[in-house]
């Protein structure tokens, strides 16, 4: 529901859906998604700060946490 608001440019309530999740996961690999998603809202509602420290967050999440599967980065790299 969220990515659909967003899509269809309500970011208002896009970002209201997806600090919920945010608020409720316990998941990094959630937390990284969520936090990216608020980032990009920040970003197009011109809020440009806090896209930045969202994106710094999602950063971060994946410095700590890296995926137990790398085999998507060998097509990415070669």
């Amino acid at each position: 529901l969220a990515l659909f608001l967003f899509q269809m440019g309500q970011l208002d309530k896009s970002q209201q859906i997806y600090q919920i999740l945010l608020d409720q996961t316990s998941d990094e690999g959630e937390m990284a998604g969520i936090s990216g998603q608020l980032a990009l809202i920040k970003s197009d509602q011109g809020k440009y700060q806090d896209a930045i420290a969202f994106y710094e967050k999602t950063l971060a999440i994946f410095r700590e946490t890296p995926p137990e599967d790398y085999s998507h980065l060998a097509s990415s790299h070669s």
